[in-house]
């Protein structure tokens, strides 16, 4: 059960079914290449995760500025340009390492 939620978390990057089939891992206290794929997995998922809800953010606070009186300033649009040069970095290192078992 726990490798098969594995997989279909993987390949739905579901970082919710992962932790699911990692607190299965554990319980069973399973090991080997496919579980310690999961571990990285997870890791993965939850920087991405992390990232996106900076972006977000910025976002955000750039919609806020948008409806105020001043405006959108060029702080508000250089903290979304370089949320998305993380993202695009830090998307691109995570899709290069290996997670597959």
């Amino acid at each position: 059960m726990a490798l098969r939620l594995i997989e279909e978390a993987s390949s739905e990057n579901d970082l919710d079914k992962l932790n699911k089939a990692i607190f299965i891992v554990i319980e069973l206290g399973l090991q080997g290449k496919a579980y310690s794929a999961a571990f990285e997995l997870r890791m993965r998922l939850e920087a991405q995760r992390d990232i996106i809800g900076e972006l977000l953010t910025d976002v955000d606070t750039m919609r806020i500025r948008l409806q105020s009186r001043n405006g959108i300033l060029a702080d508000d649009v250089r903290a979304v340009q370089d949320a998305i040069a993380k993202a695009k970095v830090s998307f691109s290192f995570y899709n290069r390492i290996s997670t597959r078992y």
